[in-house]
């Protein structure tokens, strides 16, 4: 069976958004898996294009952490939006696939503890806090450790003096070190247990 054509022998349109539905379809449904045992925890239903900057408070403040059931809750998320099915423990993937879910796991959690230092307004707007999450795990995931800038930290953060006299170099490393305090200073604005 051939495809429509339309004069000129150009595809006919309305074959190619049946391929975007279908992307859309696939995306949905790589999401509704990886928030599967979000939607249970935090009994929130997550949209298939959702990103950092969608997530209420209390929900990123628990993620963050990277202990505990914050932890469990982002390597759900993850082996969800890489296939596996619900309650898939990292231990029992491949070697290959761990190191996929390891690199995806610190620019995840990168990303939300930089939304929560924006939110705190410690520091300038990313672009990264706007992409869907899915997209730094699902299967067409770019090299995700290359894909995350750190965002700039602003006057209003609370080591900002000694972060100015930094070189470019030094200032990633800077922020980085600033999450300890970042992490226990959101979950204190937000209201929860350390």
């Amino acid at each position: 069976m051939s495809r429509p054509r339309r004069l000129g022998g150009l595809p006919d349109p309305s074959v190619m958004t049946q391929v975007i539905d279908l992307e859309k379809v696939r995306r949905e449904k790589l999401t509704r898996q990886a928030t599967a045992a979000w939607q249970r925890r935090f009994g929130h239903r997550f949209p298939s294009d959702f990103t950092a900057a969608d997530l209420p408070d209390p929900v990123l403040a628990e993620l963050i952490t990277g202990e505990g059931p914050g932890n469990q809750a982002l390597n759900d998320f993850i082996l969800g939006a890489r296939g596996f099915s619900p309650g898939r423990n990292v231990e029992d993937v491949d070697r290959a696939e761990k190191m996929v879910v390891l690199e995806s796991f610190l620019v995840l959690i990168d990303v939300l503890r930089f939304e929560a230092m924006y939110r705190m307004k410690w520091v300038r707007d990313f672009s990264a806090r706007r992409r869907p999450l899915v997209e730094f795990v699902g299967e067409t995931r770019q090299s995700p450790i290359s894909a995350l800038e750190p965002p700039s930290i602003l006057e209003t953060h609370p080591e900002y003096p000694a972060y100015q006299n930094l070189g470019d170099l030094e200032r990633p490393v800077f922020l980085r070190q600033t999450i300890p305090t970042a992490i226990l200073a959101f979950r204190r604005r937000t209201g929860s247990r350390s």
